[in-house]
């Protein structure tokens, strides 16, 4: 397992067959890279938004006391902080500036790694964040923000999270593939639900994050469908190209063909496996 800091590193990777499979968001990167051939395709869905989302709008607590922050249509001239430029968290907040009336230019936006965001939060040098859990939880329970519920809800539902396979990959050990997907279809049960909060899944997921186990149990986590067919989030992942397309973080014009970047032929083979 190859821990990646950038997702276009991770892409490059794939491209040059230096890793075989890649988790990550759905995102600019991954669009341009595909149309410039890039040769990998979305294979599951991973992580889907809850109804409070994994990363949820924050208003710094002092602005929240007295009144004012408390709706995206407070938005306005305020400084807004985010992991980076071309993913979910940035669709989400050009979503409530538009529901409001406003556009990017409205607000001041800059980008900031989730480890920096409590401190910016803390010396009052941010007004707005969008976090990723486990930060969002540990900025609260801090006292250092609160959390915007409804403009938090906006990204509720779409698949945000995907699995990867380079064409290689798929072409040379296609069966290797298949395997391990099924290993993933008979461990998913113990991501739904509630059943991600036991012990003993708690503690696998510390181990590989690095986190607290009882920091991540007390945060939001992500969905799973049990069948991890991305085919059934075509839509939502048209839907994030078609927002990014308009926010000109794309290197192209027109939307891609589905089969440039998906291929949910492997995860059903491995869903007819006994």
């Amino acid at each position: 397992m190859t821990p990646i800091r950038k997702p276009a590193d991770g892409f490059v990777s794939l491209a040059k067959n230096e890793i075989d499979v890649m988790c990550s968001g759905i995102n600019a990167a991954h669009f341009n890279l595909t149309a410039r051939n890039l040769e990998a395709r979305i294979v599951a869905a991973m992580g889907i938004q809850p109804p409070m989302t994994t990363i949820p709008f924050m208003v710094r607590t002092d602005l929240w006391n007295d009144g004012s922050v408390r709706s995206g249509k407070d938005f306005r001239g305020r400084r807004i902080v985010l992991i980076a430029a071309g993913n979910a968290s940035e669709i989400k907040l050009v979503n409530v500036l538009a529901a409001h009336g406003m556009t990017i230019k409205d607000v001041d936006v800059e980008f900031m790694s989730y480890n920096v965001m409590p401190i910016a939060f803390a010396n009052k040098s941010i007004d707005i964040a969008i976090p990723s859990e486990p930060f969002a939880t540990f900025i609260r329970q801090q006292g250092l923000a609160k959390i915007l519920p409804e403009e938090s809800k906006v990204s509720a539902g779409e698949l945000t999270t995907v699995l990867l396979f380079s064409d290689m990959f798929v072409r040379e050990r296609r069966e290797v593939g298949v395997r391990f997907l099924r290993t993933l279809l008979q461990t998913t049960p113990d991501l739904i639900g509630e059943n991600w909060r036991t012990a003993r899944v708690l503690d696998v997921l510390a181990k590989w994050t690095g986190l607290k186990a009882q920091d991540i149990a007390d945060g939001e986590f992500s969905v799973f469908d049990p069948n991890l067919d991305p085919s059934r989030y075509l839509d939502s992942i048209q839907r994030q190209e078609k927002a990014l397309l308009a926010m000109k973080r794309l290197q192209y014009d027109a939307p891609l063909k589905p089969d440039q970047y998906l291929d949910a032929s492997l995860v059903k083979d491995a869903a007819r496996r006994p």
